[in-house]
């Protein structure tokens, strides 16, 4: 059906369009701001705030959501089908544009700790 082949199509776009949304946040935000001197850390924060912590933390978090993700048990009609792909790719694909304006627009200032650079 033209409605499975539409579906594939939106989500193989989405799919590379939030990877490459993906990889300007992690290089513009995480990788940019690894790279400026760090100002001081105490206490617990000098141990907490460590890159291969984070990269842990981060594949236990993704492994989760694995494997508790679960289809809903719902049927739609054509029309709902219809109806939910129209509105979830709309706001899916300007949810991304606003984060790609914002990182843009405010430009040093998404980076984490970026209070010297935003004044």
């Amino acid at each position: 059906m033209i409605l499975d082949v539409i579906e594939r199509w939106i989500r193989w776009i989405g799919a590379v369009v939030g990877l490459v949304t993906l990889a300007i946040a992690l290089w513009r935000g995480v990788w940019q701001g690894l790279q400026r001197p760090s100002g001081r850390t105490t206490g617990a924060a000098a141990k907490m705030l460590r890159v291969p912590l984070h990269l842990l933390f981060g594949a236990l978090w993704i492994g989760l959501c694995f494997i508790l993700w679960k289809p809903l048990p719902v049927t739609l009609t054509i029309s709902a089908r219809v109806a939910a792909l129209s509105l979830g790719a709309l706001l899916y694909f300007l949810g991304l544009a606003l984060y790609l304006w914002g990182v843009r627009t405010l430009g040093g200032c998404t980076k984490p700790l970026a209070v010297s650079a935003c004044s």
